[in-house]
Order: structure tokens, then C-alpha cells, then sequence
């Protein structure tokens, strides 16, 4: 069989044609987007399913796994978190909108159109869910489920409603995002965070996980740095 070499970066990324390659994308909510930029996202986000370079939509070094890649090795899978901002909904890809309480039933009822169950305000984790159902790529989700009793991240939000913002804070990242995160990190073979440029003297602008300025840090940052560890081939695309 047919072993191909692609050497980006810092580690060496081994294929074999037929075999299933996972894309693992993740970033920042859409809360954290300026609106000028959405549309972008998400144009990089498709461009990444599909194998385009990334040249044109991102800031500074836009290394990039290359399109030939992806071009050889056509089984991919869409590896991402669920991202559970907002509130959860069916997603029409035929009529590109959130669908109502009504339309849902009609839709189900009648119509044949794509729909993705999402989270309206996820962000990078609902645009790449939309856009792989779109392109007929597999999806693989990671729901941030609760370790500790497997509740699901609902629950949990509303049986934590009245502590404290450490409380909280310390529950949802030890039992809900950081088991999801490391299950993503160690499921994908190709890893992309996106986040936003931001101005290098803003306070905002130093990413410890990453370990740099100019970009906004999230959870999609401590994925790549994870997945790094473990010899993935990872990108942190700035746009």
C-alpha cells in the first residue's frame, strides 16, 4: 500500500490512501467574532473540508497542510466540540436559516432538505458542523457531557446557576470543556484552531496556551497545544 509523507512544521504526518482522515476544527464562539469577520470564518472553514489553501484569508504564516493532501486522501471526517452556545436548533442548509418551531415539523414532514442540530451561537464548532454536512464530509462531535455524573451540560448549567463564578468556572472546565478538548486533541490527525488577530498591546492579545500575542486564546488553542504533544499535525489559523 501506498505510504505518503507530508513534512509541516515540526512533525511528519504519515497517510495511507484509503484510510479515514480526521480533520479536527475548532475556535473561538461566535460571541468573540466581530461581525465583519464571520463570513470570513466561514469561508475558511469550508476551504479547509475542501482542501483549498488558506493563503487569502488568514494573517501572518499560513502554513497549511496543501491541497494535494487532502486531494489523495478523500475519506475525511469533521472532528469538533459542539460547541454549546446559545440555543440549540436545527440549521436548514437548503434554505440557509435557523428553522422555527413550525418549520422544523414541515421540514420533517415534507421536505427533503439537510438540517444540523447546532448550537446557534457556537461559532467555529457550528459553522464546520454546517459545512461538512453541506459537502457530504462525516462529522464526529464532542459534547461537552459532564465526567462526573454524565449529565449533559444543561444540567449542569442550571443545578450551578447560584455558586459562585469560581465554582462554576472550576466545574465546567475539570468535568465538561477540558475531557472534551483532550478527546478532540487525541481524535484527529489534522488539527486547525481558528481565532481573531487582535492588536499585540491589548490586554487580551497574549495566548498562554499558545504562548504568544497578537491572537484572542480559547479552548481550540489548548486542543492544538494537546495535540501537538501527541505528534499531530496542528495550525493555528489567525484571520
Amino acid at each position: 500500500m501506498l505510504v505518503i509523507c507530508a513534512q509541516c512544521l515540526s512533525s511528519i504526518l504519515c497517510l495511507r490512501v484509503g484510510e479515514n482522515l480526521n480533520i479536527g476544527i475548532v475556535g473561538l464562539d461566535a460571541r468573540k467574532w466581530k461581525k465583519e469577520k464571520v463570513l470570513v470564518v466561514q469561508e475558511v472553514v469550508e476551504a479547509i473540508l475542501c482542501g483549498r489553501e488558506l493563503e487569502p484569508y488568514v494573517k501572518g504564516d499560513s502554513r497549511v497542510v496543501q491541497a494535494w493532501l487532502y486531494q489523495i486522501q478523500r475519506k475525511i471526517t469533521l472532528v469538533s466540540g459542539d460547541c454549546p452556545i446559545g440555543v440549540r436548533g436545527i440549521f436548514c442548509i437548503d434554505c440557509n436559516k435557523w428553522l422555527t418551531g413550525g418549520e422544523i415539523g414541515y421540514h420533517r414532514r415534507f421536505l427533503f432538505h439537510k438540517a444540523v442540530e447546532a448550537y446557534s451561537d457556537g461559532g467555529v464548532d457550528t459553522w464546520a458542523k454546517i459545512s461538512a454536512v453541506k459537502l457530504g464530509v462525516s462529522v464526529r462531535t464532542f459534547p461537552a457531557v459532564c465526567t462526573s455524573t454524565s449529565s449533559s451540560i444543561e444540567t449542569c448549567k442550571q443545578k450551578y446557576a447560584k455558586e459562585d463564578a469560581y465554582v462554576k468556572r472550576q466545574h465546567f472546565w475539570n468535568y465538561h470543556y477540558k475531557p472534551r478538548n483532550l478527546k478532540i486533541a487525541r481524535s484527529l490527525d489534522v488539527g486547525y484552531c481558528l481565532t481573531q488577530a487582535v492588536d499585540e498591546q491589548d490586554a487580551l492579545g497574549y495566548c498562554y496556551h499558545c504562548d504568544v500575542k497578537g491572537h484572542t486564546q480559547s479552548g481550540g488553542c489548548y486542543v492544538m497545544k494537546k495535540a501537538r504533544k501527541l505528534g499531530k499535525e496542528v495550525y493555528v489559523v489567525v484571520i
